[in-house]
C-alpha cells in the first residue's frame, strides 16, 4: 500500500517538477484527479488482484494525499503516476498531457492483456 502523496510525487518527477509552493495548485487538484483515476482503473485492479467485484460495489476514493491506496503494485508504480501526470498537465501543457495520458492508456491495456492471458492459460500440473 502506498500513500497518495507518493503517487503525486512520482507524477511530479515524471513531469520534471519538484514539490514547491509554485505547484500548490497541482497539489490541490491531485486528490480529485486521483479519485477520477481510481474510478477508471477499479475493474482493472480487481482483475489483477484476482477478485471479482460485485455490481454496486463501491469504488474506493481518497480524501487527502495522506490516505493510503490499496491497489496492486503494477497500478501503483506504472499506471497511477502516468495518469495523474497527464491530468495535472491538462490545462497548462496539453501536448505533454496527451503524451502522458497515452502512456497511461497503453499501460492499462498492457496490464489488461496480461491479466487475460494469465487467466486463460493457467497450467495444471499433475504430479
Amino acid at each position: 500500500m502506498k500513500k497518495a502523496i507518493e503517487i503525486y510525487r512520482r507524477s511530479l518527477a515524471l513531469m520534471g517538477e519538484t514539490e514547491n509552493e509554485e505547484n500548490e495548485v497541482l497539489k490541490e487538484n491531485a486528490v480529485s484527479l486521483i479519485n477520477v483515476i481510481l474510478a477508471q482503473i477499479y475493474e482493472l485492479d480487481a482483475t489483477l488482484c484476482g477478485e471479482k467485484k460485485e455490481s454496486g460495489a463501491s469504488i474506493p476514493q481518497i480524501y487527502t494525499l495522506e490516505d493510503r491506496l490499496n491497489l496492486s503494485e503494477q497500478i501503483l508504480f506504472s499506471v497511477m503516476p502516468l495518469g495523474l501526470a497527464g491530468y495535472l498537465l491538462n490545462e497548462e501543457e496539453p501536448q505533454r498531457s496527451t503524451f502522458f495520458l497515452q502512456l497511461y492508456r497503453t499501460e492499462c491495456d498492457i496490464l489488461r492483456t496480461r491479466s487475460k492471458k494469465s487467466y486463460r492459460h493457467k497450467i495444471k500440473r499433475s504430479f
